[in-house]
């Protein structure tokens, strides 16, 4: 019996392509791995903590959820408030109360890391602050709530600047004054155009306002705010300038009254004086030139007297005053007096 002999097999030679075909793939497997990479790279957070994950091109920011935690203690004991209301601008409606020892926690969700937080309580000015918060757990520094403030104030309403003789001013005897707090809440002015406020319930800032109602019409001269900043008790000197409501260009002649012996037109040098209702000056300017007129700039109220007034003349047969007046309410940005007319004393 012959033995059984495994004769050697010669291996076929390669196939012409192989190292092309494996170098293919190798090179897919890179191409393969890269491709895994740049979507791990993808799933992660940028930098700048936004998913760069686009929605029909537009970068969607990232959401955190932070448990945030502080307290809330009285200005000025520095003991703290219990029962002050806190809520996050993501969420107003959900709403914590601070512990007996005025702290608190509350869970902000779904903020894009910056967001505000109020804080409220009756008798209290209320509080908002801004947060910045990127992480699970964040501690606010100790928020300190102020009890509202009351202070009264104290000043004059006083005339205009461009009033003739601003030294008379402060005699505004029928404005009234408010505060931007309580609008509704005015104050009277006394004889010498002084005035006292009670304003309570300010933050520390706030406006004071005075109005003036000439007599017999609804025409105003009314004063630009004036801004107050004070946490006392009382604040004075707060002196509130007026502006009156129109500007009229007056002209005014004088003449003799026809039953003197002369009559006709006074020389040069009368003077003419424009009062507001109140009785303070306004304007005054002096006859002159050819025609021997006055023309007077003035800001006024609305009804105003136009006197004519010269030593050695009077205003009625009587002797009883130097001048002639006449009374009227004018909104017109020029208005013509007429005709003024002075009796001339008869020695």
């Amino acid at each position: 019996m012959k033995p059984f002999i495994i004769s050697k097999r010669t291996p076929p030679p390669p196939h012409p392509h192989r190292g092309t075909f494996d170098r293919q793939l190798r090179i897919l497997a890179l191409l393969l791995a890269a491709a895994s990479g740049a979507l791990l790279l993808t799933a992660c957070d940028s930098p700048t903590g936004e998913n760069t994950n686009t929605n029909a091109g537009k970068v969607t920011p990232k959401t955190y959820t932070t448990t945030i935690t502080g307290r809330v203690t009285d200005e000025s004991t520095g003991a703290g408030v219990p029962g002050a209301e806190v809520s996050a601008s993501t969420a107003p409606g959900n709403v914590v109360k601070t512990r007996s020892d005025g702290s608190f926690t509350l869970q902000v969700k779904e903020h894009t890391g910056t967001f505000t937080l109020t804080v409220k309580k009756a008798g209290y000015i209320g509080v908002t602050i801004s947060i910045s918060a990127k992480k699970t757990n964040h501690t606010v520094p100790v928020i300190q709530l102020a009890e509202p403030y009351t202070t009264t104030v104290r000043g004059k309403v006083v005339t205009p600047a461009r009033a003739a003789d601003p030294a008379k001013g402060s005699f505004i005897t029928t404005a009234r004054v408010w505060s931007s707090v309580d609008p509704t809440k005015k104050a009277a002015v006394g004889a010498d155009g002084s005035y006292s406020l009670q304003v309570a319930g300010h933050t520390g800032n706030f406006t004071i306002t005075a109005e003036y109602t000439a007599t017999g019409n609804r025409n105003y001269k009314t004063s630009d705010p004036k801004n107050v900043t004070t946490k006392g008790a009382s604040i004075d000197n707060q002196d509130i300038p007026l502006n009156y409501g129109y500007t009229t260009e007056f002209t005014a002649q004088v003449s003799l009254n026809m039953n003197t012996t002369s009559g006709g037109r006074i020389r040069s040098g009368v003077t003419i004086i424009v009062t507001a209702e109140d009785g303070y000056e306004v304007g005054r300017g002096i006859t002159s030139g050819a025609a021997k007129r006055a023309v007077i700039t003035v800001d006024h109220p609305g009804r105003i007297t136009v006197a004519a007034s010269r030593d050695g003349y009077r205003g009625d047969s009587r002797g009883a005053r130097n001048s002639e007046r006449i009374s009227t309410i004018t909104t017109e940005r020029t208005f013509d007096t007429g005709t003024l007319y002075l009796y001339q004393n008869v020695p």
